[in-house]
């Protein structure tokens, strides 16, 4: 039961974790879509005023990017699972591997 409940307290630690991860890369999005849009603004500005040639293009929308906050996440739950095994064993527990064919299997 202490191995599960430290698994379970990692495992929360994870979730926030991952969530303050994606909330950072929400807002370097936001932020990166208002520089921008700010850049336009003004090169539209500089073109009206007939200081550039050519007419700006618009800005290219931002992706929103949670790669590296899943690799983050996925990383953290391998140590959570990594550390309930060890408790687990250390408290006499086995732990036994096993692989089985689940699709083509002759």
């Amino acid at each position: 039961m202490q191995c599960l409940s430290g698994r379970q307290t990692c495992r929360r630690h994870t979730d926030l974790d991952a969530q303050q991860c994606r909330n950072g890369a929400y807002q370097e999005a936001q932020i990166e879509s208002l520089k921008r849009a700010a850049e336009y603004q003004i090169d539209l500005q500089r073109h009206q005023a007939g200081m550039i040639k050519h007419p700006p293009r618009q800005p290219r929308s931002v992706r929103l990017d949670y790669h590296r906050c899943d690799g983050q996440s996925r990383q953290a739950e391998g140590r959570c699972a990594e550390d309930y095994d060890a408790c687990y064993q250390t408290c006499g527990g086995a732990i036994t591997h096993s692989t089985h064919c689940v699709a083509n299997c002759e």
